[in-house]
């Protein structure tokens, strides 16, 4: 039974809240009278004209063109002189730039050099091989007379196979 009481007692006060609640809203609103009117504003008039309308867009990004070509030389070194300018247009054919021909040049004389060493190398090579043919012949012509040992010509053919082999 105490538990009754007790909510009825929560119950009534709780009605005499929302009733104190609704009256003194009530009487507020009375005072102000019925309609509450906003503040007013003070605004400027223009009559309309004719003019142009300025319909401007701002965006970020890159512009690409139609055609792109990476550009990059078949051999290494420096960029000596750049004959476009950036943005410029190019047609198929036209010169880009030059590249410095200083090491070039430098390369091919050290390769015509070595070309030059071949070809005395070759040259000695050549004569040697003629003389190792003529003395094997000689030493060959000896032992079959019987002047030269086996050993001596073998000597001599072994000669002969390293200048052929040079």
């Amino acid at each position: 039974m105490k538990r009754k009481g007790l909510f009825f007692l929560f119950l009534g006060v709780l009605l005499v809240a929302l009733f104190y609640a609704g009256w003194s809203k009530s009487r507020q609103n009375a005072g102000k009278g019925a309609v509450e009117q906003d503040p007013a504003v003070p605004v400027s008039v223009e009559t309309a004209k004719r003019g142009d309308v300025l319909k401007e867009l701002i965006v970020s990004g890159q512009i690409t063109g139609e055609q792109s070509v990476v550009v990059a030389p078949k051999i290494s070194g420096k960029v000596a002189v750049v004959s476009v300018e950036l943005g410029s247009e190019v047609g198929a054919g036209d010169v880009l730039f030059t590249l410095d021909d200083l090491d070039i040049r430098a390369q091919v004389a050290q390769a015509e050099a070595a070309v030059v060493m071949a070809g005395a190398r070759l040259k000695t090579a050549e004569q040697n091989r003629e003389n190792s043919l003529k003395q094997y012949e000689r030493y060959k012509e000896l032992y079959e007379h019987g002047v030269v040992s086996a050993d001596t010509l073998d000597a001599y053919a072994f000669k002969l196979e390293q200048a052929n082999s040079e």
